[in-house]
C-alpha cells in the first residue's frame, strides 16, 4: 500500500507542478487571433477546473495516508506529529495542496493575479522539501566547486528536466480532458 501511495502522491505532485508552469505562462501569452486566445481561455479554464478535482483527490489520499501511519505506527507519534512544535509544517503540505486551489472556485478569486499567486505556490511547494534537503546536505562543504557529489550532474539540469516532464504530463492529461469535453459538448 505504501508503494502504491507514493506513486499516486508523485503523479498528483507532477500535476500541481504543471499547473504552475502552465498558468504562469499562459498568463502572460495573448494573440493577435481571436480564436486563439478562445482556445487558450477554454484551456485555462479546464486547467482549472482539473486542479480543483485533483486538490479534491490530494486531500482524500493525504488523510488516507495519515488513517494508514495511524493504524500503522504508534498513535502518539502522529498525534506529536500535529501537536507537536512543527505541527503547521505538517500541515502546510494539504493546506498548498488541497486548500489553495479551492479558491479557484470562486469567482470573484478566479482573476489572473490570483491564478498567478497560486500557481506560484502550487509550483514551488512540491520543490520546497527537495530544496531543504539539498541545501543542508550541501551545508557540510561549503565550496561551491565540490556541490557536486557525482561528475558531470547538475542539480539545476535535474530540476529543469523534472519541470520539463511535470508541464508535459500536465499538459497530456489537460488536452485529453479539454477535447473530450469539447467532443462531448459538440455531440
Amino acid at each position: 500500500m505504501p508503494r502504491r501511495n507514493h506513486v499516486i502522491n508523485g503523479i498528483i505532485n507532477s500535476i500541481f507542478a504543471g499547473f504552475g508552469i502552465f498558468i504562469l505562462v499562459t498568463s502572460f501569452i495573448r494573440f493577435k487571433q481571436e480564436s486563439r486566445n478562445k482556445l487558450l481561455a477554454g484551456l485555462t479554464d479546464t486547467a482549472i477546473a482539473v486542479i480543483r478535482v485533483i486538490a479534491i483527490g490530494f486531500l482524500f489520499f493525504w488523510a488516507a495516508g495519515q488513517y494508514d501511519l495511524y493504524k500503522t505506527e504508534d498513535g502518539y507519534s502522529i498525534l506529536t506529529r500535529f501537536t507537536g512544535p512543527y505541527w503547521f509544517a505538517y500541515l502546510l503540505n494539504p493546506l498548498y495542496f488541497g486548500a489553495l486551489p479551492q479558491i479557484l472556485w470562486v469567482k470573484r478569486l478566479n482573476i489572473k493575479p490570483v491564478r498567478v499567486t497560486i500557481a506560484l505556490l502550487l509550483l514551488f511547494a512540491p520543490y520546497f522539501e527537495r530544496i531543504v534537503i539539498i541545501i543542508s546536505s550541501l551545508h557540510r562543504d561549503y565550496v561551491p566547486a565540490s556541490w557536486t557529489m557525482l561528475p558531470g550532474y547538475s542539480m539545476l539540469y535535474d530540476l529543469l528536466i523534472t519541470l520539463l516532464i511535470d508541464l508535459l504530463t500536465f499538459i497530456a492529461i489537460l488536452f485529453t480532458i479539454h477535447f473530450v469535453r469539447s467532443q462531448l459538448r459538440r455531440g
